[in-house]
């Protein structure tokens, strides 16, 4: 899923040091062939990834949580997703409608890879609710056939 410029050596310092931080931590890490950090957490694969021109950017990520099958799911999601942005803290939704799937992140700024590794479970609960508040909309709007 990457989506910035190609890495710097900063941000493979940085990489490196959240990946064993989070290892310590107890977390399954592995990274990607695009070089995204991706971490396994109750059976859903979660991304953290860098932006090689910001060394306090963190995005944490997790994507492809809802497929859309039809122009009528997508209507719903969009709608589901500004529904879990105004009510959640953190986290965005999006629909990525060229890969026709719900996305998931949060973007924060810290000074040091501690400090971010420190917040790490918050931001996973923060992801977490937003996917759950999406969630509820898309079945609540599946309901009642809107």
């Amino acid at each position: 899923m990457a989506i910035y410029k190609e890495n710097s050596m900063e941000t493979e310092v940085r990489k490196k040091k959240v990946t064993d931080a989070l290892k310590g931590l107890g977390y399954s890490v592995s990274v990607d062939s695009d070089g995204d950090i991706l971490i396994n957490i109750d059976n859903k694969k979660y991304l953290i990834m860098f932006e090689p021109d910001d060394d306090e950017f963190y995005l944490t990520g997790f994507a492809y949580f809802w497929p859309i099958d039809s122009e009528v799911e997508k209507e719903r999601a969009l709608i589901a997703a500004n529904y879990s942005n105004l009510v959640s803290k953190w986290c965005k939704v999006f629909v990525v409608a060229e890969k026709k799937n719900v996305y998931s992140t949060v973007e924060l700024l810290f000074k040091s890879t501690d400090e971010y590794c420190r917040s790490f479970e918050r931001i996973v609960k923060a992801i977490n609710n937003g996917v759950k508040l999406f969630s509820e909309k898309m079945n609540e709007l599946q309901s009642s056939g809107k």
